[in-house]
């Protein structure tokens, strides 16, 4: 302190206060609730530093519980406040499983959430901060916005890595030094915050469920057990059986026109495949004990690439007038086989047996001297051998 300054006589002041009958609550409550010292300049300190103050109350030793359960009570509808804002329709968390689109799963990304979480619900994003870390934590990231900013990967092939280092670690097929790295713990440390605001969000408001729903989408997805489901939709997590299939119901719609659009511009290949799918029952029953395959069949429907016209698809009379099945081409000699060429090849002239049957008793007779005990002698039998030239 400068020699220059004379020191304050903070006595003296707290002896006028005495005699003037006036204590320190009186004096603070006249100056914020009166307005005729709205302007004064000790007002105006005070409320300036307002945060030093209530952090040197806090920390005072002699504060007693009901003082902090008061001063919590007061800070509660600050909390309360954020997640209103969030789960406003203009906050853009609404969700609605019968309109649900393909993009609203595909644009889904934490980083995302946590952007829109800390720019709406900073204090709760710092508080959320700080009991999950309460062992590590020093300072708070409401006192520095800087920290508190969730900063993407500017690379997508550096992000396109990193989700597959994820998914190959969450399935348990490895491990990576980003596990204990700080940017992977920050990375987890914001999905647990994420998590638990959007279960605080859903439970205000039941249209607030875009976490929700994209989670009871991908659990669909997956196979999970309607048991698990039905669990974490009480416990906040994810939206019902029901709203699931309004979801899936409506991505297939959406499918559907699609591909309808698709087909309709002309410019589409369309691809079939044939396959077993074995659809096991969680609770077997005996009556359908062997009913679990299913034989279904798959189309693929995309777009044709590389700058392909509808003009370039105009060669039907291209391939009729080279076709075999053109009754100008009949006399014509190509070299092309048909299936007409493929009777001759199992009847001999003269109605001699099928070169299929002998071939197939060549080989019987073969597989019987090589493989079955007691017929290897005939190896050296020359009369078999014989029979065994005739019959190939």
């Amino acid at each position: 302190m400068d020699s220059d300054v004379p020191e304050k006589d903070y006595n003296r002041i707290l002896g006028v206060l005495q005699e003037e009958n006036v204590s320190i609550l009186e004096l603070v409550n006249v100056l914020l609730t009166e307005k005729r010292f709205k302007n004064h300049a000790v007002l105006i300190n005070l409320l300036k530093n307002a945060g030093t103050t209530v952090t040197s109350i806090l920390g005072h030793r002699q504060l007693s519980d009901q003082a902090r359960d008061q001063i919590c009570a007061v800070i509660e509808p600050i909390y309360a406040r954020e997640i209103e804002d969030l789960v406003q329709a203009s906050a853009g968390w609404h969700f609605s499983a019968q309109q649900a689109a393909l993009g609203d799963i595909e644009d889904f990304a934490w980083e995302s959430i946590a952007h829109g979480f800390t720019s709406l619900a900073p204090r709760l994003w710092s508080l959320l901060d700080a009991l999950l870390l309460a062992r590590k934590r020093k300072s708070s990231l409401i006192l520095d916005r800087n920290a508190m900013v969730v900063d993407g990967p500017d690379d997508d092939e550096l992000l396109e890595n990193e989700l597959d280092q994820d998914e190959a670690i969450l399935e348990g097929n490895g491990s990576s030094p980003l596990q204990s790295s700080a940017s992977w713990k920050e990375k987890l440390l914001n999905i647990k915050k994420a998590v638990i605001i959007s279960i605080m969000m859903h439970s205000t408001n039941r249209k607030a469920n875009r976490f929700q729903s994209i989670l009871g989408i991908f659990l669909h997805s997956v196979g999970m057990p309607q048991k698990v489901i039905n669990a974490l939709s009480r416990m906040g997590v994810c939206i019902g059986q029901m709203t699931i299939y309004d979801a899936i119901n409506s991505l297939s719609d959406n499918a559907a026109d699609g591909i309808r659009e698709l087909g309709q511009m002309l410019l589409a290949a369309y691809a079939y495949d044939n396959f077993d799918v074995d659809l096991k029952q969680s609770v077997p029953v005996i009556e359908k004990s062997n009913q679990t395959l299913k034989h279904l069949t798959s189309g693929l429907l995309f777009p044709l690439q590389h700058g392909a016209t509808k003009e370039d698809l105009a060669c039907s009379d291209y391939l009729w007038q080279r076709s075999k099945l053109n009754p100008r081409n009949s006399q014509t000699v190509t070299g092309m086989k048909t299936y007409r060429d493929l009777p001759p090849l199992f009847y001999g002239p003269g109605n001699a047996p099928p070169s299929h049957a002998s071939f197939n008793t060549w080989i019987f007779l073969r597989d019987l001297i090589e493989q079955v005990e007691g017929f290897d002698t005939y190896k050296a039998n020359s009369r078999f051998q014989n029979f065994l030239k005739r019959s190939l």
